[in-house]
């Protein structure tokens, strides 16, 4: 189930935190999305505090949409790549969340970013919808 909260998208799934994470990937991949980095703040985190969470963001991007994006604007590259979050919650669910470019681009309007950021939402809100 994709909950919409303003500008952002989330969806919580039932499995462990390995197990989405290798899905959300799969899933990425088939919609085309290439993962610059795969940030561990449960890595990071846990050497200085040793707070034990389990917490990933993969820095994303779309190359089609990206360049659709740079064909509006040359400077657009400043709003990409994307940040995508997973997250271990207590109730042993994870939870994934994006940014909503839909609303997020509005600000953007009239450098003509609505087109590349629907296109953006509509295939991160199919993938939230497969987890």
């Amino acid at each position: 189930q994709i909950v919409r909260m303003k500008y952002i998208l989330k969806t919580f799934v039932k499995s462990t935190f390995q197990e989405t994470l290798i899905r959300l990937k799969r899933e990425l991949s088939i919609e085309d999305f290439i993962i610059l980095e795969e940030l561990s703040l449960s890595d990071i985190l846990n050497k200085k505090m040793e707070v034990g969470i389990n917490y990933k963001i993969l820095v994303i991007y779309h190359p089609f949409i990206l360049y659709d994006g740079i064909l509006t604007d040359k400077e657009a590259g400043v709003l990409i790549p994307f940040s995508l979050v997973i997250r271990e919650l207590k109730n042993s669910s994870i939870l994934i969340c994006v940014m909503n470019y839909s609303i997020a681009m509005k600000l953007f309007s009239e450098y003509g970013f609505l087109k590349p950021a629907s296109a953006t939402t509509s295939k991160l809100k199919k993938i939230l919808a497969k987890m």
